[in-house]
């Protein structure tokens, strides 16, 4: 189960794995009666590459929304397009570990 803190990889297409965003959960939101993941953006990839985040965009909009997983979808089977990377207590104790 993702949590806030965790590190996610969310997916932009179900169909596709070539385009994702990688970000950390800071909450959840509902968008039209959808319960939704809240990241904060840290990275973009496109065709399996990452591209550049202009600090524009980021300041514009630094959050993306996707659906919480296991969410029905309008036309069959369930919304499945985040993964967790690191989860929030991993992170943490890679910080530990760092030496300031």
């Amino acid at each position: 189960m993702i949590k806030v803190g965790d590190k996610v990889r969310s997916y932009d297409f179900p169909h596709s794995r070539e385009y994702w965003y990688e970000g950390v959960v800071e909450g959840f939101k509902e968008v039209e009666g959808c319960e939704r993941y809240k990241i904060r953006i840290q990275k973009q990839f496109r065709e399996g590459k990452e591209v550049k985040i202009s600090a524009d965009r980021l300041k514009a909009a630094p959050h993306i929304y996707p659906p919480v997983n296991g969410t029905p979808r309008m036309f069959g089977g369930e919304c499945n397009g985040v993964e967790l990377l690191q989860t929030k207590d991993a992170v943490l104790e890679r910080l530990k570990e760092v030496e300031f």
